[in-house]
């Protein structure tokens, strides 16, 4: 498109030995920021709407000084572009290149964190008679950077659209134009390859629906459960239009040589919220579902595609704003995530489980035009414009694989606390007897149980909202499953397990179940020391110290509390901790806090070797086994995985009776002012 990291959460990839678990690694996604309009807010302003969207990563087109200057001191990673129209003296005379970063780089570094420059902009499209001076444009505005030391933080690329491709479909004959192959595309890869940057690419998976809406099914554009593609050339099945086309990227480029070293970062993708009536899709809820699914799933770490699943390719939605005086269809004004006034168009998270989203139904909220005409070029709402939050179902993503669906039913069926007896054989949703129905039974019902809050339909990109009923014979497409009622979930998870162990997919009988007489699953997934008579507290070993920790959860109003208490290997008290929280998801989110305090304590002690009790099996669960990083709580579970591995030379986490834990629990239940019975 011509011109008129994250979305910003990083999750930690380490290396983890035995107990721990390494998360892949997310990709970011920022925000194209245009400025082809009269009505836009201050640069000022815009940065104040950035910074409270939790936007971490802009891309601009130009190098504005008023811009630039805005975007100082704010934490703001910033993408400047030299245009096309200086592309041919900055290849020509080094010198022009070296002024150029001097005024538009280096004056503004490091206060204004620009890591990267965009030298030219689909220039194979829009600026054809200097394709031949890119690349020696871009090695010109390299070597100033060099020369000013900024190479290694300031990286250079060009975007590239998906015209550069002679060929698409199927994706596995990617491959670029003739004209562009050997001249162009393998001196700029080997250009990229060398200085460690990376390739950007323009795609709009709209451009191509809305131009083949009768072949193309809308939910493969949006990443919705869809059928899927097969490519009949490397064999690989694609459920998602965007994927077919990186890969045609990633095809092209293989052609041309071994560049499996270079990323590709998407430096625009985008949906219009509104088209002509010939632009088939454009729409504010197809905008939203497509840039807020693609948001999730970046930021959850599954941007991969099948050609390349593990790779972590970073984003930036187009755009920051509509465009009021853009050239073209109405689409091309209508872009943008905010109205120029910085009202939303509708919602997408700028963080990992919201942050961006005000109205709390998976940030696909939209505005709609209430019926008001559409020839107005402002670019603002219309008058009489209402904001339309509309139904909502969590649903399975097929995307990612029966193991990961598995994965992440185990949690919502266990520690999430979805009652999951409707799809056990012979009951009511049982049928169709596939994993992505039933998964998507246990998120909805995880999903509506909590509230629909934003961040509760996500699963590590397991899942996402959409905004129609599924459709098929299932609970979780009618109407009832959004009002489910709140009762408390029953204690399945171990029988579960043991049906699962079996090789079996459904959830257990209600017989196996004990029926309606199974308690309420309060303690945890504990009961195995209850044979035991007067357990007691042992001292841990020489030169250990042990941390018990427990947590208090009062359900009436969603508040908690935390304690702990570390001794010495003589069982000398060494501190102790308590505290309130206002907002707790669950007694499980409770226990995790005092776990995570205690050890922090410990950390800041200088304590070298601990052991950390706690009598909730699910916690050392949570530590342990992969599945629990698609829970609502893998932001704790994480850094406690970290805190365990980076602050202490030897560390080791026990389950241990509820007795062993008297002083925590009642300090936590004490702060708490509620029971400490989970």
């Amino acid at each position: 498109m011509a011109p008129p990291r994250r979305l910003l959460v990083a999750v930690l990839a380490v290396s983890v030995p035995l107990l721990f678990v390494c998360p892949a690694e997310a990709g970011t996604v920022g925000v194209n920021y245009g400025r082809v309009a009269n009505n836009l807010p201050n640069p000022a302003a815009v940065v104040q709407l950035l910074k409270q969207q939790g936007v971490a990563q802009v891309k601009l087109y130009d190098a504005d000084p008023t811009v630039l200057r805005a975007l100082g001191n704010s934490g703001i990673k910033v993408v400047v572009a030299l245009p096309n129209e200086q592309l041919a003296a900055a290849a020509s005379r080094a010198s022009y290149a070296l002024l150029w970063v001097r005024r538009n780089v280096a004056a503004y570094y490091p206060a204004t964190q620009i890591h990267g420059i965009a030298v030219g902009n689909e220039v194979f499209a829009s600026a054809k008679n200097v394709t031949a001076q890119l690349v020696p444009a871009m090695t010109n505005v390299h070597a100033a950077l060099a020369r000013l030391n900024l190479d290694n933080a300031v990286k250079v690329s060009s975007p590239i659209a998906l015209t550069a491709l002679a060929s698409s479909y199927p994706s596995s004959a990617g491959a670029f134009r003739e004209d562009l192959a050997q001249a162009v595309m393998k001196p700029m890869l080997d250009f990229l390859a060398q200085t460690g940057s990376y390739l950007m690419v323009n795609a709009y998976p709209f451009f191509a629906y809305s131009g083949n809406a009768g072949d193309i099914s809308l939910d493969y554009a949006l990443f919705r459960p869809n059928a899927g593609v097969l490519d009949p050339g490397n064999g690989l099945k694609y459920y998602s239009l965007l994927d077919a086309q990186l890969d045609a990227v990633f095809a092209a480029v293989s052609k041309l040589g071994n560049y499996n070293g270079v990323r590709v970062v998407v430096s625009e993708t985008g949906w219009p919220s509104k088209g002509d009536a010939n632009e088939a899709g454009a729409s504010a809820a197809n905008a939203a579902a497509y840039n807020g699914n693609l948001a999730r799933r970046v930021l959850s770490g599954n941007a991969g595609t099948p050609r390349r699943p593990d790779a972590d390719i970073d984003v930036y939605l187009f755009a920051l704003f509509n465009e009021n005086q853009k050239p073209g269809p109405t689409s091309e004004r209508n872009y943008g995530v905010f109205y120029p006034n910085q009202q939303k168009v509708y919602d997408v998270d700028f963080v990992l489980g919201g942050g961006g989203g005000s109205q709390g139904n998976g940030a696909l909220g939209w505005q709609e035009n209430g019926g008001q005409s559409s020839g107005s070029t402002s670019g603002n709402p219309p008058s009489g414009v209402k904001v339309t939050t509309g139904e909502a179902w969590c649903v399975a993503n097929a995307m990612v694989g029966e193991q990961r669906l598995q994965a992440a039913l185990d949690y919502a069926c266990g520690p999430g606390g979805a009652d999951c007896k409707a799809i056990q054989p012979g009951a009511a949703c049982f049928e169709p007897n596939t994993m992505v129905a039933h998964a998507s039974y246990a998120f909805n019902y995880y999903y509506q149980r909590k509230g629909r809050s934003i961040g509760t339909c996500d699963f590590a990109g397991a899942a996402y909202v959409v905004n129609q009923a599924p459709t098929g014979r299932h609970g979780h497409g009618s109407k009832v499953s959004q009002s489910l009622p709140f009762s408390e979930p029953f204690d399945t998870y171990a029988a579960y397990q043991s049906v699962r162990r079996a090789g079996r997919r459904s959830w257990p009988s209600a017989r196996m179940l004990g029926g309606q007489t199974a308690r309420p699953w309060n303690h945890m997934g504990m009961g195995t020391w209850a044979t035991r008579a007067n357990p007691k507290w042992t001292k841990p070993q020489q030169g250990n110290f042990k941390v018990n920790s427990d947590g208090a959860f009062d359900h009436t109003n969603g508040s908690g509390g935390w304690g702990f208490i570390i001794r010495d290997d003589q069982g000398a008290v060494v501190t102790a901790g308590a505290g309130k929280e206002q907002f707790v998801q669950s007694a499980f989110h409770a226990e995790l806090l005092g776990c995570l305090a205690g050890l922090k304590a410990a950390a800041q002690l200088g304590i070298r070797r601990v052991v950390l009790e706690t009598n909730a099996s699910l916690v050392k669960a949570a530590l342990e086994d992969d599945a629990y990083r698609l829970s609502a709580m893998s932001g704790i579970t994480t850094e406690l995985r970290l805190l365990l591995m980076t602050e202490f030379a030897y560390s080791k986490v026990c389950v241990c009776p509820r007795s062993f834990n008297k002083v925590a629990d009642a300090i936590a239940a004490y702060v708490c002012k509620c029971s400490s019975d989970m």
